[in-house]
């Protein structure tokens, strides 16, 4: 493992633990929010009306309200050997999964469709994390409206707790596994001493769902 140029944001560190799934095929592929189309949830409003002039009738348009679009930090689109591990599509789950799946159709940027086992991810600063956090409030309306026109859940993502917590569920890391990458240090690539929670491999974590 080569030491990192550069510091990693949380979603930097998503990407780590999607590609160590894809290299294992659990994962096709996954996109980034600035490869993708936004998904769009409503159009904007605009009211016309017809203005009297000495030879004709102008007519006039205003903008009443914008449209609202809607882009995931990241769509990942799942193999057949993830489900029951990471994903399900039972309406009643045996075991929890951290992910919901959908089958629907998104665009990337250059109007390629992509299609197949979908699921739409919003990655989140942990509770607590100290700061002020006003794009979650935007993102719960959006999730919302996402899943009223077209019955999609986002999944929002955590990465890690920032405390030891009793219960892992919402977290990515300790509810599933801990990617290689992030065991080292960015720089120096020592062991990172990880507390919070306990590391699982990916092995581990596999071997588990399927007992």
């Amino acid at each position: 493992m080569k030491p990192l140029d550069r510091t990693y944001n949380l979603e930097d560190w998503f990407d780590v633990w999607l590609e160590q799934l894809k290299v294992q095929g659990y994962i096709i592929n996954y996109y980034r929010a600035d490869e993708l189309s936004p998904i769009v949830l409503s159009t904007p409003v605009k009211q016309e009306w017809l203005v009297p002039m000495k030879t004709k009738v102008k007519t006039v348009t205003r903008s009443i309200m914008d449209g609202c679009v809607y882009t995931p930090d990241r769509i990942i689109m799942w193999s057949d050997k993830a489900m029951g591990v990471f994903i399900t599509q039972s309406v009643v789950l045996s075991k929890k999964t951290y992910f919901n799946s959908c089958r629907m159709t998104v665009h990337l940027k250059d109007g390629t469709p992509v299609s197949g086992i979908l699921s739409l991810c919003e990655v989140k600063a942990p509770p607590g994390y100290g700061g002020r956090n006003t794009s979650d409030a935007g993102f719960r309306v959006k999730q919302k409206w996402v899943f009223d026109q077209f019955g999609h859940i986002v999944d929002k993502v955590y990465l890690w707790p920032l405390s030891v917590k009793k219960n892992n569920d919402p977290y990515l890391f300790p509810s599933t596994f801990t990617p290689d990458r992030y065991l080292l240090t960015d720089k120096t690539l020592e062991p990172r001493k990880i507390s919070k929670w306990e590391v699982r491999s990916l092995t581990d974590f596999v071997s588990l769902r399927r007992n």
